[in-house]
């Protein structure tokens, strides 16, 4: 069922695709026909990054204090979570120690 769905989605979405490239191809025909000569992307890249002053910029104790503090909630989470786990398991112990005694419906029966 998923992957009949899925097929007529995909069949669709070509569809759509095919239709917008059809209604474009006589406006794609009338471009022109020059070539692009550009440099290679990671030289591009690479002259609009400047790795240098975005780290001259950026002091390492930010970085740190971002760092330690993210380590410290994921810590405090961690430890609410298991004192939730615990709870729940002492709770699940104590049930299997001390059973209900659900015979009340019995004993008003019985009198």
């Amino acid at each position: 069922m998923a992957t009949t769905i899925a097929l007529i989605i995909l069949g669709l979405s070509l569809l759509g695709i095919l239709f917008i490239l059809i209604r474009k191809m006589p406006l794609l025909a009338q471009l022109p026909k020059n070539e692009i000569v550009s440099e290679p992307f990671l030289a591009r890249m690479k002259d609009r990054m400047k790795p240098a002053q975005l780290v001259k910029n950026f002091p390492i104790e930010t970085i740190l204090h971002k760092l330690l503090s993210k380590m410290r909630i994921i810590s405090l989470k961690l430890e609410n979570k298991s004192a939730s786990w615990l709870t729940a398991l002492r709770a699940r112990s104590l049930k299997k120690k001390n059973p209900v005694n659900d015979t009340y419906w019995e004993d008003l029966k019985k009198k």
